[in-house]
């Protein structure tokens, strides 16, 4: 029951973390870069807000799958800090949105935030902002996360690893489907 209830505040606080606080802290960083530097600000459009829509929808597809897919298949949650996991997953999930990509939340948040929200504000400064970001966060990924899944997981890590692209999703399913328990 513990265990369950950690699961659930991590889901909540990567939730809040990932959709309210971070998001917003780029978004002033964005806004305040523009005013500073300038830069071009395209005017706002239809397709500029239907791009948007679509790359916060499409993004936040792949974040909400793969927290389900950790929760229900993994039986924990993504919530680490500098390489301590709290409610960690059990079992290596290598189905659904894990078979196309290892990180399908990271994915998932840069299509919608990388691409959904500059396109929202209108400047090319967060084009070039966001992939920092993303490149900071593939740097955590490699230095902490994937360490961690292998002291996990083992050989069966290192297979999907050589299975999988990191960040870019393949175009068709890569892995097999077989979940692995630690």
């Amino acid at each position: 029951m513990m265990r369950q209830v950690r699961a659930l505040v991590a889901f909540v606080v990567i939730t809040y973390l990932f959709f309210m606080v971070i998001p917003m802290v780029v978004l002033a960083l964005v806004d305040n870069l523009r005013r500073v530097v300038g830069g071009p600000v395209w005017p706002g459009c239809p397709f500029n807000y239907l791009g948007a829509i679509a790359a916060l929808v499409f993004g936040g597809y792949w974040v909400v799958e793969s927290n389900l897919l950790l929760l229900k298949v993994g039986r924990g949650t993504s919530l680490e800090v500098a390489g301590r996991a709290f409610a960690p997953t059990t079992t290596l999930v290598r189905s659904g949105v894990y078979s196309r990509v290892r990180n399908p939340m990271v994915f998932g948040y840069f299509t919608a935030f990388g691409l959904g929200i500059p396109l929202l504000q209108q400047t090319l400064i967060g084009l070039v902002v966001y992939p920092i970001f993303l490149v900071l966060y593939g740097l955590y990924l490699k230095i902490w996360e994937e360490k961690n899944l292998v002291l996990r997981f083992g050989d069966d890590y290192e297979a999907y690893c050589r299975e999988v692209p990191m960040l870019i999703p393949a175009l068709r399913s890569r892995s097999s489907s077989k979940e692995v328990r630690s």
